[in-house]
């Protein structure tokens, strides 16, 4: 009865030492709670910056339109008026550089009847003129020697800015500091200390935005360029103290 009363406490001493080595072993297998728990209190905030500015250059598209039953006959006389058209806007100090001409359309031309059908009546030939002016000036005067020059429309009148890029990135400051001051003033109210900025993205890029104007005044021309408004916008992260 001894011994297998001995054996009996042998086998609960043996389970008792490996019980308490697993415990040892789970305790430096997991680490302190306390040490992974690390609180990372942060605000986020979005700014917005604007510059606005009076477009320098332009460009504009000038028509020249012809409709005959003949396309060659078309072709003839289109081909005669951009010539003419050429000539003057260059003698209007306009370089070669800043006009493209290469474009011409040749589309059949259908008159409608009384009885509401539609027939071919000839062709529609016709050829575009995209022109880039450096500044206001001419415009005026471009126009009107255009269209006394067989010019039949006139469109897609488009504003640009030299220094567009430099205005993008001083509205990108003002998208910065302006988050900085709403992140200030959100930490204040909270109770805590704005610190440090943890994460800051730019958000959508250049864009170029244009309105009227009545501001800008020209003695020279009745056309006025209006302004471009570009604007910057930023997400910035700040840790709070």
């Amino acid at each position: 009865m001894r011994q297998i009363t001995n054996k009996r406490n042998k086998m609960t001493r043996v389970k008792q030492l490996v019980f308490s080595a697993a415990l040892i072993s789970l305790a430096w297998a997991t680490p302190s709670l306390a040490n992974t728990q690390t609180v990372s209190e942060q605000i986020n905030v979005n700014g917005k910056g604007a510059v606005t500015a009076i477009p320098d250059k332009l460009t504009v598209n000038l028509y020249i339109e012809e409709h005959n039953l003949s396309v060659s006959k078309a072709k003839q006389i289109v081909d005669a008026k951009s010539k003419r058209l050429i000539n003057s806007i260059l003698q209007l100090g306009i370089n070669e550089q800043q006009v493209q001409s290469y474009q011409l359309s040749i589309q059949p031309h259908y008159e409608t009847l009384p009885d509401h059908k539609r027939e071919q009546d000839g062709f529609m030939v016709s050829r575009t003129f995209k022109i880039q002016l450096n500044n206001w000036d001419k415009f005026d005067t471009l126009i009107d020697k255009s269209l006394g020059l067989g010019v039949t429309r006139v469109g897609q009148i488009s504003t640009l800015i030299s220094n567009r890029y430099d205005l993008y990135l001083q509205a990108l400051e003002k998208a910065v500091e302006q988050a900085k001051v709403k992140a200030a003033i959100l930490a204040k109210q909270a109770g805590r200390d704005l610190g440090a900025v943890i994460q800051i993205s730019e958000q959508g890029g250049y864009q170029h935005y244009v309105a009227e104007s009545m501001s800008f005044k020209s003695s020279s021309s009745n056309s006025l360029p209006g302004t471009a408004e570009i604007q910057a916008s930023v997400s910035v992260s700040f840790k709070l103290d």
